[in-house]
């Protein structure tokens, strides 16, 4: 099964219903050419729209198809145990767990040896078996992240009933403030800022609850 990585912020969204789209920058990412035509992927394409259609001929996953969702966690390693299963970074038991290492610290010290450690992983190093959740691809597009509607920023995780700290302009320009910071906490560190619009596949999609995991996804 493939995997689809995701941050903190974006498990928080699906656990409470906001989150049904996600957006992946294109890597490489099209050069422009004289008169509105591109350059991608040794291929020449003289309009956006025929850009997109090879680029979602392209894409890494098909609508209908299923995914695992995969998320930062904490896992125990050394010892006899070998490596654990994986506690989630929402689990209210991570703080005690990282405090063990405290205590664990003279353990190893006293002799001379790892006898275990709970560590981090981030979401693309976690097995597709030990995903809690799965999501059914239900549509998918490609565009530029400055083009979004108001619509397909909600359903990025951006949630319209709290106070907005960017509140000031219309709901639409809010959205997009917020749309901005978010993708360039993300994707900015990796040479694909907001301010340089680049191209993206948005994926919509239906999170399904992993077999045998014991968690609530509000579905609103």
């Amino acid at each position: 099964m493939k995997r689809l990585p995701m941050d903190a912020e974006s498990i928080a969204g699906i656990l409470d219903g906001r989150k049904t789209r996600t957006s992946r920058v294109i890597v490489p990412q099209p050069s422009p050419r004289p008169a509105g035509a591109w350059w991608w992927d040794d291929g020449y394409y003289d309009s956006d729209d025929l850009l997109k259609q090879a680029m979602l001929l392209r894409c890494p996953y098909s609508v209908g198809e299923t995914v695992a969702i995969t998320e930062r966690a904490l896992y125990w390693s050394g010892g006899e145990g070998g490596t654990s299963d994986p506690v989630y970074a929402d689990d209210p038991e991570v703080p005690l767990l990282l405090a063990d290492n405290d205590r664990l610290k003279g353990v190893r010290e006293a002799n001379r040896g790892i006898v275990g450690k709970w560590n981090w992983r981030p979401p693309f190093l976690m097995r597709a078996d030990q995903a809690r959740f799965h999501a059914r691809i239900t549509s998918r597009e490609a565009g530029r992240i400055q083009s979004m509607t108001q619509e397909q920023i909600a359903a990025e995780g951006w949630d319209v009933r709290k106070e907005n700290p960017y509140a000031g302009g219309t709901a639409t320009e809010d959205a997009h403030r917020w749309w901005r910071a978010r993708w360039d906490g993300i994707n900015a560190k990796r040479g694909y800022p907001y301010s340089m619009n680049p191209w993206a596949y948005g994926y919509g999609f239906e999170v399904v609850q992993a077999p045998g995991a014991d968690v609530e996804v509000k579905h609103e």
